[in-house]
């Protein structure tokens, strides 16, 4: 298992993390989500050998947020 936090522009309230949690558990791998409206991150523990770090932010920004560099 690998373990990423993303910086995550746009998140603001709890609707937004069960938008970005629903969007990442869509995805293989995915086994743990954590979103942080205080500082704008996403942890994501996810198996690489399923899915790689891009396409979880992909999926982010497929929800309407944008994933920070």
């Amino acid at each position: 298992m690998e373990t990423i936090v993303l910086n995550v522009e746009g998140i603001s309230c709890n609707h937004c993390v069960g938008t970005i949690k629903e969007a990442l558990s869509d995805l293989n791998g995915v086994e743990h989500t954590k979103v942080n409206i205080d500082d704008g991150t996403v942890e994501v523990v996810y198996d690489s050998k399923e899915t790689e770090a891009l396409a979880l932010a992909k999926a982010i920004e497929q929800a309407g947020y944008r994933v920070a560099n």
